[in-house]
């Protein structure tokens, strides 16, 4: 095999030993963190008629993020999914939830 031929193969076993390094670490860190996490709310459901003195709120986002629902903190297990039971004050109208993963901020308020 001549001398390019082998520098040519080692240029390219290189180049995939690198794309495979890239896509085990943003497996590992979900983009490396420059995305902001997804966020979805499950329940309640959009324009839902909520009475009482609190509401359930479920839903999910990113592993690992943190989740705030009317900014008090909301339980997040290892799948991303997310519960959290708030108060309601009787003229209130809004949810807002928030989920931050590595400094990125996803906000989704419901009505």
């Amino acid at each position: 095999m001549s001398r390019l031929v082998q520098m040519i193969l080692g240029v390219a076993a290189a180049i995939v030993v690198i794309a495979i390094g890239v896509v085990l670490w943003n497996a590992a860190t979900g983009g490396g963190g420059d995305k902001a996490p997804t966020l979805t709310i499950t329940t309640p459901r959009e324009g839902a008629q909520v009475s009482g003195d609190s509401v359930a709120v479920k839903g999910t986002t990113k592993p690992g993020a943190q989740v705030r629902v009317n900014n008090r903190s909301a339980r997040v297990d290892k799948n991303g999914g997310f519960q959290a039971t708030v108060p309601l004050e009787s003229d209130q109208s809004f949810i807002f939830v928030k989920s931050t993963y590595k400094g990125r901020d996803t906000i989704v308020q419901r009505s």
